[in-house]
């Protein structure tokens, strides 16, 4: 079942990527030129961006309206999946573990997205997007092709990686929003 559900989504995310994602990008950058300066203090601003991740975050934004997908991937993936591990402690999960030798360890991305916590703070929709994207060896994994060093030219510009880097500028930009509805409240 689960091999039909990425194969449903592959096709989803085909259709918004060149639907919608690359047409109102190009919209974008034929209005407005964005600057590497704009999307740090748009790091500054989200809420889910810990401090001192700024730059490395906001140059993964960048090289995506730079259409440079293939290094935005390489950049996000370490990023994104600090981002979550920070959103997790914060919610009270435990996001390590000590090996038989006694060394504490990080969990990985898929782990991560298996904890409770992962669920009541990021929702059933992005803990499954994540997964199929970034960590499940049916959907894109691109968390582990880029850790392991099997993206080539081509595939870390795909449609999937296109997709990644999206999936992460909405994120952050939803932080923000969240972060001023509360602070209006």
């Amino acid at each position: 079942m689960n091999h039909q559900v990425q194969q449903l989504l592959n096709i989803e995310v085909q259709l918004i990527v060149n639907g919608r994602i690359l047409p109102a990008l190009n919209q974008l950058l034929f209005e407005y030129r964005f600057t590497l300066s704009f999307f740090q203090t748009l790091c500054r601003e989200s809420r889910l961006v810990p401090s001192g991740r700024e730059k490395l975050v906001a140059y993964s934004l960048w090289k995506g309206f730079e259409q440079d997908f293939g290094n935005a991937i390489h950049l996000l993936c370490p990023q994104l999946e600090y981002c979550i591990r920070t959103q997790l402690k914060e919610a009270g999960a435990h996001t390590t573990h000590i090996d038989t030798n006694g060394i504490e360890n990080e969990y990985g991305l898929s782990t991560l997205m298996d904890l409770p916590e992962a669920l009541a703070v990021f929702g059933e929709d992005f803990v499954f997007e994540v997964k199929s994207v970034f960590t499940d060896s049916l959907g894109k994994n691109l968390r582990n092709e880029t850790a392991h060093g099997l993206l080539d030219d081509e595939s870390s510009s795909s449609l999937g990686s296109i997709y990644a880097w999206w999936m992460f500028l909405r994120l952050i930009v939803r932080a923000i929003q969240f972060k001023q509805e509360t602070s209006n409240n």
